[in-house]
């Protein structure tokens, strides 16, 4: 089975270049942030083409209930 992680404020800066390096690694990837889908379409698609299977997920991880959110999104996207 693949290696999957989840990198939360990854929509831009460090959190992008953590997941792009991840994905270059063998990961797949779920990108957690607060911000539309459109601010994190460069990094999900720098993933992408370097063969992970990517996933966006906005929530406010800050939240009970956007933890919540992300942890049913992943189950659901990575079965696990």
């Amino acid at each position: 089975m693949k290696k999957c992680a989840l990198v939360t404020g990854a929509a831009r800066g460090i959190g992008r270049g953590i997941a792009v390096e991840l994905s270059k690694n063998g990961f797949d990837i779920a990108i957690a942030d607060i911000l539309p889908e459109e601010d994190a379409k460069e990094g999900l698609e720098q993933c992408s083409n370097n063969g992970a299977k990517v996933l966006y997920i906005r929530s406010d991880i800050s939240s009970v209930d956007g933890r919540i959110a992300i942890r049913d999104r992943l189950k659901n996207g990575f079965g696990r």
